[in-house]
């Protein structure tokens, strides 16, 4: 049985084409196979058609040589020859995963682009109703800790005091959206 290949950005142009944030599996050479039939099996069924499947994470992933693989982490090292620790989709949607939608980020950089949440009322990251003050309050996570950005009559203004924040703290433009 042949040894399974390193996974670098070259066996991966061996193995793929990349269109449109897609792998297409190229036709794989016989030394990729314990028998010719297998080979013959594989290229019939595979060679030309998209690779992949939809994981529950919402995420694509990849079997390559008996290891699963997320699409996107496959797609940045097809095109730079590394694997970064994080990797960031600019417009939050796991299923682009054009080149052009990756970028690689710290751990903070990715928490500054994050989707808004799915239980927040109000609308907007950081902003919400304080009941026992009857007004809507305004607030930013820096360096692992709360920073209150005040209470405020309408919910547009303590939007426009997260907004700010934002640009201050360099978060990106899609954050909470």
């Amino acid at each position: 049985m042949p040894l399974k290949p390193i996974l670098t950005q070259k066996y991966l142009q061996e193995c793929f084409d990349y269109v449109d944030g897609k792998l297409i599996w190229k036709v794989r050479p016989l030394e990729h196979f314990k028998t010719k039939r297998a080979f013959s099996t594989w290229n019939t069924r595979f060679a030309g058609k998209t690779a992949g499947y939809l994981h529950s994470s919402s995420y694509t992933k990849i079997s390559l040589n008996g290891q699963d693989y997320f699409l996107h982490r496959l797609i940045w090292m097809y095109h730079t020859g590394y694997n970064p620790i994080h990797i960031d989709h600019i417009d939050h949607n796991p299923g682009n995963n054009s080149v052009e939608n990756l970028r690689e980020v710290t751990v903070i950089e990715n928490h500054r682009n994050m989707s808004l949440n799915k239980n927040n009322t109000s609308g907007v990251t950081g902003v919400f109703w304080h009941a026992s003050r009857n007004k809507w309050m305004s607030g930013i996570m820096i360096k692992g800790k709360n920073l209150h950005l005040g209470y405020f009559t309408t919910l547009e203004e303590a939007t426009a005091a997260r907004q700010a924040a934002n640009i201050k703290y360099n978060f990106h433009p899609n954050h909470g959206t």
